[in-house]
């Protein structure tokens, strides 16, 4: 049963790793820092310029989480008897500033059953490479989960 549950959710994992993009937009990153913080910018203009020339200034890295919301799929119940997030990892490569094209792909890069004190459970890792207009590599996010079978 268990080994049939697994099988079935792999393959619902590797459907569901479909690519997007999104641009960079100015009040979407207003709205990620004010959530962040205890603060209530209105313009780009609150926010200090980075010292690199360029007129637009440096977004937060984590900003990036905000493109792929489906890291982790809704899991219906004939998946097992719940699932946890067992952790995240993020690489962080080039600067991202508004007006900036990401392109996300997304890869099941870990799949694994394993035994707990609660019984059986699958432990997968989703990675998703991300990338700028300029085809440079922005950074990579892991997101693991594990589902009690």
């Amino acid at each position: 049963m268990a080994k049939r549950l697994a099988d079935s959710l792999k393959k619902y994992l590797e459907k569901n790793l479909a690519p997007g993009s999104a641009k960079v937009e100015k009040g979407a990153v207003l709205r990620f820092i004010n959530s962040l913080y205890d603060i209530n910018l209105t313009s780009s203009d609150d926010i200090t310029s980075v010292k690199s020339g360029r007129r637009n200034f440096t977004v937060p890295p984590l900003f990036l989480i905000t493109f792929d919301r489906e890291r982790r799929p809704s899991l219906d119940a004939k998946y097992g008897k719940g699932a946890i997030n067992v952790g995240n990892e993020f690489e962080f490569y080039k600067h991202i500033s508004i007006g900036d094209y990401i392109k996300y792909e997304k890869r099941l890069s870990e799949f694994k059953k394993t035994s707990t004190s609660l019984g059986e459970a699958i432990i997968y890792t989703i990675e998703t490479t991300f990338t700028n207009q300029r085809k440079q590599m922005v950074a990579i996010g892991r997101w693991t989960t594990m589902v009690f079978l």
